[in-house]
């Protein structure tokens, strides 16, 4: 499993962003404490092919640093659903702001399922809010 790790974070590293137009279907996992290739932090925030990625057009509440209990566990739901979403088929990565890095150094990209913006869906299904302002928190 290290060995398999390793080799994709490597095959990874050579991997220009932006990535080409094409779909692209990946089995996504919760993020481990290291060798963090494929998988989900929070429900707005991945590591695809290696690389650390903010989602753009939404924010959900943190599953890796919640204010609240409430926080949290919207997070984990938040993070648990994306992870499903994303893992369910294939998707697109696009960028759609003028931005390809937020404040922190992060990629900016949005991911397309089918016609959808997968922060949509988040959304409607109470998981997030539209925008990638913080405020006003979680917690009631």
């Amino acid at each position: 499993m290290i060995r398999e790790t390793l080799a994709l974070a490597a095959a990874a590293a050579t991997l220009a962003w932006p990535l080409p137009a094409q779909a692209h279907r990946v089995e996504f996992e919760r993020c481990p404490e290291y060798g963090k290739v494929n998988c989900v932090a929070d429900g707005d925030h991945i590591w695809l092919y290696g690389e650390e990625v903010r989602l753009e057009g939404f924010t959900t509440p943190s599953a890796t640093a919640p204010a609240c209990h409430a926080e949290a566990e919207l997070g984990e739901r938040a993070a648990e659903r994306l992870r499903e979403v994303l893992s369910a088929g294939d998707f697109d990565v696009t960028r759609v702001s003028p931005y390809n890095e937020n404040d922190d150094g992060l990629v900016l990209r949005t991911i397309i399922i089918g016609s959808e913006e997968v922060g949509a869906i988040l959304v409607r299904e109470g998981l997030a809010r539209p925008g990638m302002d913080k405020a006003p928190g979680w917690c009631g």
